[in-house]
């Protein structure tokens, strides 16, 4: 039996540390056991176009990300909103659709229908973020109809509440019809379905399939003082849909009261010293907290399981998951849900300095049970990654 084929286009992968990243690496990992062969097509680092044979299955091939709109960065997760605005980037919100990655949508396709035979692909996954690659994927869509196409979504784009302020009249017209003639439309949480149906996209074309999250964790180099009630954030921070400001109000006031409280921040230090200053200009270690800069995945996962609350800023808008809680619940430790309430297992405030002192101050560390287990059939990544494989298998 002759193996199938999958292309996937994504934009997100290794050695970028975000929630896609490792979905798109599980999703791979997945399909390589099911006997697939697989070309991944993401941007180099660098901007040069190579092609890396892993295996007989498996060859990725980064190519040019852009030059003019979306030229390569560092190693951070995204472009950070807490970057000064010019009118530069102004034009770009307003004026280019659907964002700079337009150039990857450019390149992506020029390469695949350059250097690959489309028809010899079975199937072909497009993972967005950004909504680009699936412009590219209806592109391909269009060479070969027969084509299975799954559009893997992370965060809705037109009725993404965090872009109000940028969305465009045409913007529903232009995704509805890029989208139309996928296959399926995967997205990882029931709570965004309604960013979908209002594009009128069938719903029995939207498959709820959590993030493809292996857990592996691999023993991390990092002192943990066990004396102590330690606390853990880690993550990206934003202005408007994940400012934690009041947590760190809550926790400065709380450690004025009790000295035996440690915070541990993993994410973009300068995020973090931008919202600590707007309420102290104190040394962080004067709480007894520690900044730490992103690292690998698999050595957080060990950290995590080492402290005692795992603390999740949840978005503010509800069409909004963050990624790491797939994490926080493999861990097995208390998580403090800041926001709305998420579910009932967590430890569920408001996003209320006061409340958060309160809370940290009379906190026990030792009288603390949670269960998780419905969550964690939830994620599952082996039962989540043959519902993936069974919509490609729908023509077997």
């Amino acid at each position: 039996m002759v193996n199938k084929s999958v292309l996937i286009v994504g934009y997100w992968y290794l050695p970028n540390n975000s929630a896609r990243t490792f979905h798109t690496q599980g999703l791979i990992n997945s399909l390589l056991d099911h006997k697939y062969n697989v070309d991944l097509v993401v941007p180099s680092e660098n901007n040069n176009i190579s092609v890396i044979k892993i295996s007989d299955q498996f060859t990725i091939h980064k190519i040019k990300k852009g030059f003019l709109l979306n030229k390569p960065s560092n190693s951070r997760m995204y472009s950070n909103n807490l970057e000064i605005k010019n009118s530069f980037k102004h034009f770009l919100k307003k004026f280019i659709w659907p964002d700079k990655t337009i150039e990857w949508t450019i390149n992506s396709y020029r390469y695949i229908n350059k250097n690959l035979n489309i028809s010899n692909y079975d199937c072909l996954i497009t993972i967005g973020l950004p909504i680009s690659s699936h412009i590219t994927g209806a592109l391909i869509k269009k060479l070969k109809p027969s084509i299975i196409w799954l559009a893997d979504y992370g965060d809705p784009y037109t009725h993404n509440p965090a872009r109000s302020k940028e969305k465009r009249a045409i913007d529903p017209v232009l995704e509805k019809m890029i989208i139309k003639e996928a296959n399926y439309i995967i997205i990882p949480h029931s709570e965004t379905l309604k960013a979908y149906t209002d594009l009128n996209i069938p719903r029995e074309k939207i498959r709820v399939i959590p993030q493809l999250f292996q857990y592996t964790p691999v023993s991390a180099d990092y002192f943990i003082n066990d004396k102590l009630t330690n606390l853990i954030y880690a993550g990206t921070l934003y202005e408007d849909i994940r400012n934690p400001k009041e947590f760190l109000l809550g926790y400065l006031n709380a450690f004025k009261k009790r000295k035996d409280l440690s915070l541990h921040f993993f994410g973009e230090e300068r995020d973090f010293y931008y919202f600590f200053k707007q309420i102290t200009n104190c040394n962080p270690a004067t709480y007894n907290i520690r900044v730490n800069p992103y690292i690998p995945r698999n050595e957080l996962l060990d950290i995590l399981k080492k402290m005692d609350i795992l603390v999740n800023i949840n978005n503010k808008f509800s069409l909004q998951l963050p990624s790491k809680l797939i994490d926080y619940v493999h861990s097995g430790k208390p998580i403090l849900n800041i926001g709305r309430e998420l579910n009932k297992e967590f430890l569920n405030v408001p996003n209320n300095h006061e409340v958060i002192t309160e809370f940290l101050v009379n906190y026990n560390k030792n009288e603390q049970k949670v269960d998780y287990q419905k969550l964690l059939d939830f994620y599952n990544y082996k039962n989540n990654s043959l519902k993936y494989i069974s919509l490609l298998k729908e023509r077997d």
